[in-house]
């Protein structure tokens, strides 16, 4: 490792677990290169709708559009959630600072 400036005290390097540094099965290697594409393009949306605070609340996943008879068409997957799960897990959210308010 070296210093950014002479004057400066040394930075020893970051250890970072790249995937060069674990053993890799062939297995793994095919599977992980037909996966990896079609994750990248996997698209699709997760959305807590709360309806008042202790009225109701719906997990939806909202999937990648398609084109169906040249109508472009998305499905959306519901399912009821508990509303103190939904409040709780966004105070977690907004205390991480990953978004909300």
């Amino acid at each position: 490792w070296r210093s950014r400036s002479s004057s400066a005290s040394p930075t020893p390097p970051r250890t970072v677990a790249s995937p060069s540094s674990r053993p890799v099965s062939a297995a793994h290697l095919r599977l992980s290169s037909f996966l990896t594409p079609r994750l990248r393009r996997t698209t699709a949306a997760l959305r807590v709708h709360l309806y008042g605070l202790d009225d109701r609340a719906i997990l939806a996943l909202k999937r990648c559009p398609r084109i169906d008879g040249g109508v472009s068409r998305v499905e959306e997957v519901e399912e009821p959630l508990d509303p103190a799960i939904a409040l709780e897990d966004e105070k977690a959210l907004v205390a991480s600072g990953g978004g909300g308010g």
